[in-house]
């Protein structure tokens, strides 16, 4: 992909488990954030919407000033 991604994971996921983390940031060529939520499962939006929006939030402004201070890749835990 050549757009940035936010991906949000948690990490109690029975679906995806930590496979579906698996070399991810590889498809990625231009900016990869991975968010991991700890006692979270496969819908992360739905058991932690408050958090997820404020993510959302938090990256699309990262973005913004990508270019000002040149980092491409970001890696958050967040426990609840």
């Amino acid at each position: 992909m050549k757009i940035p991604v936010l991906q949000i994971h948690g990490l109690n996921d029975r679906a995806a488990g930590k496979v579906g983390l698996r070399d991810s940031w590889n498809y990625v060529e231009k900016g990869y954030t991975l968010v991991s939520v700890l006692y979270v499962g496969h819908d992360p939006h739905h058991d932690t919407t408050e958090l997820v929006n404020s993510t959302m939030r938090i990256w699309i402004d990262f973005r913004e000033q990508e270019h000002e201070i040149g980092a491409s890749r970001i890696t958050i835990l967040i426990e609840e």
